[in-house]
């Protein structure tokens, strides 16, 4: 995460962010987050992430700013 700022909630039910270790909803979650800047980053163990974006119209913020890398056995490609 470059850059990080949405609508603070204890439960994250107005606006969040999710990061999903596989394809699926029902794929085991990274991290749910809201108002409080997630990890700098994620590790994955498969190939495949499902990222969730999820807003309402209640307030406005920039979102979020995500770049990402591929690895193969550990090294960066």
């Amino acid at each position: 995460m470059t850059d990080f700022s949405m609508e603070n909630h204890t439960d994250c039910i107005y606006d969040y962010f999710e990061i999903l270790n596989g394809p699926y909803f029902s794929s085991p979650s990274l991290g749910h987050f809201c108002g409080v800047t997630p990890p700098p980053f994620f590790k994955s163990q498969s190939n495949v992430i499902r990222i969730i974006f999820s807003t309402d119209i209640s307030m406005s913020a920039r979102g979020f700013r995500l770049e990402y890398s591929f690895t193969n056995e550990g090294e960066m490609i």
